[in-house]
Parts: C-alpha cells; sequence; structure tokens
C-alpha cells in the first residue's frame, strides 16, 4: 500500500455548535464562557486535576460522553508533593464532592460550581469511580500470584 496523497480540511465545529432548528429561534445564542488561567493536568484517562478558578466560573464542563461514574471533589491546593498525589489518589477522602453533576449540551458531564467555596487557591479532581474496580482488580491478582509463588517456594524447602 502506498500513500500518495493527504488532504486535511478544517472542520467549522464553532458554527456547527451553535446551528439549531425551530421556528422561535432566539435572538442571540448564550456564549460559552471560557477561562484562560484554568489549569488542567490529566495523567490518565480517569483523572483530571483542574486548577485556576475564578469566580466569573460557574460550571465545568467534561468533554466526554455523560456517565454518572465521573464524580467532582474539590480541594484545597497543597504545598506538599505527597500530600498532592494522596489528594490525586484518593479525592474522596480529602474532600467534598461536587453534587450537582448534570448533563451539559445533551451528552457532556458538567458540575455547577459553589461559587463561595471554590477560591484561586483550590483545585477540583475528576475521577471516574468504576477505574477503582480495576485498580482493585490489579491488587488482588498481584497479591494472588505472590501469594501462590510464595506456596510453592514454601512446599520445595
Amino acid at each position: 500500500n502506498i500513500v500518495s496523497r493527504l488532504e486535511m480540511y478544517p472542520m467549522p465545529y464553532s458554527y456547527l455548535t451553535q446551528i439549531t432548528l425551530g421556528r422561535d429561534l432566539p435572538a442571540s445564542t448564550p456564549q460559552l464562557y471560557s477561562n484562560e488561567n484554568l489549569k488542567v493536568s490529566h495523567p490518565n484517562e480517569s483523572l483530571y486535576e483542574i486548577t485556576g478558578f475564578s469566580p466569573e466560573d460557574k460550571t465545568l464542563i467534561l468533554s466526554q460522553s455523560f456517565d454518572s461514574g465521573w464524580q467532582a471533589y474539590y480541594l484545597k491546593n497543597s504545598n506538599s508533593a505527597f500530600i498532592g498525589r494522596l489528594h490525586q489518589v484518593f479525592p474522596f477522602l480529602f474532600g467534598p464532592s461536587l453534587n450537582d453533576h448534570l448533563m451539559v449540551n445533551n451528552w457532556e458531564n458538567g458540575w455547577t460550581l459553589p461559587n463561595e467555596e471554590i477560591t484561586s487557591d483550590s483545585k477540583i479532581i475528576l475521577v471516574y469511580i468504576p477505574q477503582y474496580l480495576e485498580y482493585g482488580g490489579l491488587v488482588i491478582l498481584v497479591a494472588g500470584l505472590t501469594l501462590s509463588i510464595l506456596s510453592l517456594r514454601k512446599k520445595d524447602h
């Protein structure tokens, strides 16, 4: 197989997402507010860490298919790397959850931010809770293999 030509065509995403059908169209479509100061860390597929909030932020949107397994927790930023890592791995132990999980644009995950509690030194951890079942299964697998190998070694001696 030989590729002789490759072409890319730009997609007018903003235009396409604002198309609506109906008789009574609104005079103006509300514009999406975007915070330029947000910093997002995405170390794996089931975890996001977001910092840099401002008082104007009302809703946090995760552009992935809506699933109730996605949970959001808000915590205070920590100066300790170890504590920060613990916050990432077990956010449900260290901070309250954002309970207003809603569907945005008929497919995305969204959370209403409690503005009085979210400050510039806060962070929000988004985690896909069902992923912990896989992690637990891997721990059980490794523990089972280790115990099997140790019991076989004991029998040989």
